[in-house]
């Protein structure tokens, strides 16, 4: 099978129990270029298989790919943390309320002091400044 993707992941997790798996990569098993398909390309790895032309690629044990899936998933979160938070700084900063200038993140507890303070009514500056 070839890895390109993750459709080889469910595959390989249901036949390495019972078959030996080699996953190709996709670059070392490269068909001639023209027209194919999903049956002239099985017959083309097979063959080249065959010949022992195709080395297997390193495929993690199971507990590193959870970790991994765990890390990138993480990963996502954050970035997606990141751009809630400058898109609510944008918002408060178009209301003419900086919150940068007090408070290094406007999602911390002093950061969401100031909108909620002039939510409630107040609008002397230097209040709001203190309330941070």
């Amino acid at each position: 099978m070839s890895a390109i993707g993750a459709h080889w992941n469910p595959v390989l997790h249901v036949l390495e129990k019972h078959f030996e798996f080699v996953l190709a990569n996709a670059q070392q098993i490269g068909n001639v270029r023209g027209c194919t398909t999903d049956v002239n390309d099985a017959r083309w790895i097979a063959a080249l298989l065959a010949r022992g032309l195709i080395h297997s690629t390193f495929v993690p044990l199971a507990q590193i790919q959870q970790l991994c899936d765990l890390a990138r998933t993480r990963e996502q979160c954050v970035r997606r943390i990141d751009r809630h938070s400058l898109r609510i700084q944008k918002g408060l900063e178009t209301a003419n309320i900086k919150v940068a200038s007090v408070s290094s993140d406007v999602l911390c507890v002093s950061g969401r002091a100031m909108p909620a303070a002039s939510i409630a009514g107040e609008h002397d500056p230097e209040r709001l400044a203190d309330v941070v």
